[in-house]
């Protein structure tokens, strides 16, 4: 992929929801492997959703009230920087 900013932003309800769409998506990034995806929910280590987020993943899976936390006070990816956004 050319640009290292996230291009997909998946909202989910749960964290479980969330986690299996993580889980289909890294299946499928599997196949590309300049493609990434991040999992972003509460109940994870911060550090752990640091480092995914700074591997530069052109996928972000997450819940939105802890995407909007992670979020905050940083350069970060909003829906604006997105080719897709998917709620």
């Amino acid at each position: 992929m050319r640009n290292a900013l996230a291009q997909v932003l998946v909202l989910m309800p749960t964290r479980e929801l969330a986690q299996q769409a993580h889980g289909v998506m890294k299946t499928l990034a599997a196949r590309l492997p300049s493609v990434r995806a991040a999992l972003v929910v509460g109940g994870v280590s911060s550090a752990k959703q640091d480092a995914e987020l700074c591997s530069q993943a052109q996928i972000i899976v997450g819940t939105p009230g802890t995407a909007a936390r992670r979020q905050h006070g940083r350069r970060s990816c909003t829906a604006d920087d997105h080719t897709t956004l998917c709620a």
